[in-house]
């Protein structure tokens, strides 16, 4: 997911070197390709003419794919992994709504992600912003066990949804609220 007000193109650079090295390997023996989602035209982004010239810097014209959308979510119930970039969000939406699609997940490490992966072993896995070579080794390791991966958020996607979802949010805090009033 590439928001709209994000204003530094070197986010992506990580994600990027990461796919160059991974498609150069062929694990799994195919190429993967790089789904960048948007709300809004990519053309009316400033970090498009950078991310581009990096783009073709790394010779990866054919293998990244720009996607204009509202529906992201139906995007994301199609990729075969989810990648998140950016440690702007503790543990982002779209991550969770990756994983309550059955979609493994690959998300930068911080307390939340870290203790989400270890809570639900096996339905993804974290790397530290910004390294290139752990991400490229971790979306490996996704490629190559994508059945066991895939198998495991089918197993825990009942307790992500119930515990993690904006539904679960939602429930909590009419909840909450309902408390209050009869108090």
């Amino acid at each position: 997911y590439v928001s709209p007000g994000l204003s530094n193109h070197l986010d992506l650079i990580p994600v990027l070197a990461a796919l160059k090295v991974l498609n150069d390997k062929l694990p799994g023996g195919r190429k993967s390709k790089l789904v960048l989602i948007s709300p809004v035209e990519f053309k009316s982004m400033s970090i498009l003419p950078n991310l581009m010239k990096n783009i073709q810097d790394q010779e990866l014209q054919e293998d990244v794919l720009f996607v204009t959308t509202q529906d992201i979510v139906g995007v994301i119930s199609r990729l075969d992994l989810w990648v998140s970039y950016t440690a702007a969000e503790l543990v982002e939406d779209f991550a969770i709504s990756a994983l309550v699609h059955e979609v493994p997940a690959i998300l930068v490490r911080n307390f939340c992600s870290k203790e989400l992966i270890e809570e639900y072993e096996g339905v993804g896995e974290t790397y530290k912003i910004s390294d290139s070579r752990e991400l490229r080794g971790k979306w490996e390791r996704v490629i190559l066990g994508q059945g066991i991966f895939r198998e495991k958020t089918r197993l825990y996607k009942y307790f992500i949804e119930r515990e993690h979802s904006h539904h679960s949010y939602k429930n909590m805090l009419v909840s909450l609220y309902s408390k209050s009033v009869q108090r």
